[in-house]
């Protein structure tokens, strides 16, 4: 397919591209290895560099950018024939932005990333299961990049077949990269921050039911949720009463006596809230604290503007953690 027509389909039917005015200041070593030439993409400067070699090392590459922002560039885009899914998967690990036309699209600038395979699969769901955003929480929360889909069931007490189809997925949205076949087949994520922006729209509120108890001496492996855990990581009160989150099974076990009803929870100051979670709150916790993408998950339907900040925050912070 033709570039033009690549991100005309893509993008935006009022895409030009047009030769690169600044290419004369550009050095002879760079002019030789790439053609270079302009565009905006959502009202963005940006500078595409086509290599016609397929055979190249990541690593040149790498320099070759770093030299040409020197001379100004901001935005500059690789353009290549085509590339294979190591190359490929070494660029987005290193968030390099490229477009292979009619293949991938890879802006990071703007959390793009289109791929062959991503456009061709329907995706028959409108939000995720408990089993797959358990699967995107660890893989967000993961300091490495590559997914080992039997580590995961073991830590998250989940069969195969429904790690697959998590994991499959993920594959869908572009969040998760499959490379290889059979059994030599492996997983890599995208980007974190692309994964967030592809994937939280998906997300479900991970309460399914909610109880009041007397005394939070009644809760057993007090996990902060809901107001107490965004007061405890911002700057915001909690003013309404405490919140926990347990597993099914610690919530199915409280005492039918220890339950009160929510119309008597403003007349006991002591009286506390206690939520059965779709998926178990303690695997992702820290210090006694819900993770923020649950948590996220619990607000995201909040009109307050300043929850979406203070959340917006918090996600901005987890994303860029080593």
């Amino acid at each position: 397919m033709d570039m033009i027509d690549y991100l005309k389909e893509q993008l935006d039917e009022t895409v030009e591209i047009k030769p690169f005015k600044g290419v004369k200041k550009l050095p002879l070593f760079l002019t030789n290895e790439y053609k270079f030439s302009e565009c905006k993409i959502h009202d963005l400067d940006c500078i595409l560099m086509e290599k016609e070699d397929i055979k190249f090392s990541i690593d040149k590459i790498i320099k070759h950018l770093k030299k040409v922002k020197e001379f100004g560039v901001e935005r500059p885009v690789l353009i290549f024939n085509d590339l294979d899914s190591g190359k490929r998967r070494k660029l987005v690990i290193r968030r390099v932005p490229f477009i292979v036309p009619g293949k991938h699209l890879y802006l990071p600038f703007i959390f793009i990333n289109f791929t062959e395979k991503v456009t061709n699969v329907s995706n028959k769901f409108d939000k995720f299961t408990a089993a797959t955003q358990m699967i995107y929480i660890r893989i967000l929360l993961s300091k490495e990049n590559e997914i080992v889909t039997r580590e995961i069931g073991e830590e998250l007490g989940l069969s195969m077949m429904t790690i697959n189809r998590g994991i499959r997925q993920l594959v869908s949205l572009g969040i998760v990269e499959e490379i290889g076949l059979g059994t030599k087949k492996k997983y890599y994520r995208m980007n974190k921050k692309f994964c967030w922006e592809a994937g939280k729209k998906y997300m479900i509120p991970p309460i399914s039911k909610v109880k009041y108890l007397k005394h939070s001496n009644n809760v057993n492996h007090q996990i902060s949720s809901s107001d107490l855990a965004l007061s405890a990581l911002t700057m915001m009160s909690s003013e309404k009463v405490i919140s926990y989150a347990l597993d099914k099974y610690s919530f199915d076990q409280i005492e039918p006596t220890l339950i009160i009803k929510e119309s008597d929870v403003e007349d006991d100051m002591e009286a506390v809230r206690v939520e059965r979670w779709k998926y178990n709150p303690n695997l992702f916790s820290k210090d006694g604290i819900i993770d923020v993408f649950s948590l996220y998950a619990i607000y995201q339907e909040d009109n307050d503007p300043r929850v979406e900040i203070e959340l917006e925050q918090l996600i901005e912070e987890a994303l860029c953690e080593d």
